[in-house]
């Protein structure tokens, strides 16, 4: 299953790159869900926060029918890469919910609205 977001009357190379386009915009979107830029996931960071998040975005794109060459390319790796994230992330999938929700809790938007009003311009 291939997860085409292109209208139908469309060629095969404007499907491709509109295809492109909308797997980027997913994995800016998911990244700043998690709290992170499209570019820090896409990029070299190797902490394991960042290493979440890949392995959650790849399952989702995978979810969604992408093939490993495909999400290698929107997650600037390589196929490999995108199979050892799958096969290692299942497990932390737990761990990163539990991270996204405490920083979506009050008690923590209002430390961080706090400490924002007490810096002075």
């Amino acid at each position: 299953m291939y997860f085409d977001l292109a209208p139908a009357d469309v060629t095969r190379t404007q499907r491709a790159k509109f295809n492109a386009v909308n797997v980027t915009s997913f994995v800016n979107q998911r990244a700043m869900y998690y709290g992170y830029s499209g570019n820090a996931i896409r990029g070299r960071m190797r902490h394991r926060e960042y290493v979440q998040v890949r392995a959650r975005i790849a399952e989702e794109l995978r979810d969604l029918g992408y093939s490993l060459p495909a999400i290698g390319r929107a997650l600037g790796r390589d196929h490999s890469t995108v199979m050892n994230l799958l096969k290692g992330g299942r497990g932390q999938a737990a761990e990163l919910e539990r991270r996204v929700s405490a920083m979506r809790s009050p008690s923590w938007t209002g430390v961080v609205l706090a400490r924002a009003q007490s810096v002075k311009p």
